[in-house]
């Protein structure tokens, strides 16, 4: 590092903000304007201070012509020598590259606290990662077996049904099989008495006493066996009986 003049650097003003040779400290402590600047030598600044100084400096937007070389520590911002002076009067402040220093290191100290609670973070994130995998193999399982007793109950309701139809077709089928029969024996009941009452009529037609004599009883009969099939009598057994 060098001053203006190409000169091996050997010191660095504070308040400038720059490199000085042998020749430029003398000069600038001589100098009634700049007798008060902060002389560091160079071997005591440590690389990150170097690092900083020999960054572009930043004026202050009120004094034009001053480096923002200052930061106060009460109003946590930077400052140029006149804004400490007047406006940050009594306040708490640093040079630019002690300042840099120690904020760089509570920096560093609260970036791995960040990156502590970053991995707290990551170990919750994968926490619900997982209980959202589980409750997603839960919801599957629970499905297929939800599935599975409908079509059980699907399955259990068809043959119980068909069981149902089978009693149905079974007690029907009797009890038409017994209308079917009664019906059989009304109809034959119907041809009975057609032939009675043909026969009565013609007897009484025929003027024959002993024709009309004759079916005198089985007429009478006949008369009464809606009676008797309302009571639940064989009037089959019952006529053919008396017969």
């Amino acid at each position: 590092m060098s001053c203006d003049d190409n000169t091996e650097a050997t010191g660095y003003c504070v308040e400038c903000v720059e490199f000085l040779c042998l020749t430029c400290i003398e000069a600038h402590q001589r100098v009634k304007f700049t007798r008060d600047h902060t002389i560091r030598q160079k071997e005591e600044m440590s690389p990150e201070a170097l690092g900083v100084s020999t960054q572009k400096p930043v004026f202050c937007d009120v004094h034009k012509q001053e480096p923002l070389k200052l930061f106060c520590e009460t109003c946590d911002r930077l400052t140029c020598r006149d804004c400490q002076l007047l406006k940050h009067k009594d306040h708490n402040y640093q040079f630019l590259e002690d300042a840099y220093r120690n904020h760089k290191q509570y920096l560093e100290t609260m970036t791995l606290q960040l990156q502590e609670k970053r991995k707290a973070i990551e170990e919750v994130s994968s926490c619900i990662n997982s209980g959202l995998q589980q409750v997603e193999e839960n919801r599957k399982a629970v499905t297929n077996e939800i599935k599975k007793s409908i079509c059980n109950l699907i399955m259990e309701i068809n043959r119980k049904g068909k069981i149902l139809i089978n009693q149905l077709e079974a007690l029907t089928k009797d009890h038409d099989l017994a209308l079917k029969k009664q019906q059989d024996d009304i109809n034959a009941l119907t041809r009975q008495l057609d032939h009675v009452i043909s026969f009565t009529k013609w007897a009484t037609a025929s003027h024959s006493g002993t024709a009309l004599l004759y079916c005198k009883r089985l007429v009478l009969l006949l008369l009464g066996l809606p009676v008797m099939i309302i009571l639940g009598i064989d009037y089959f057994f019952f006529f053919f009986k008396l017969i």
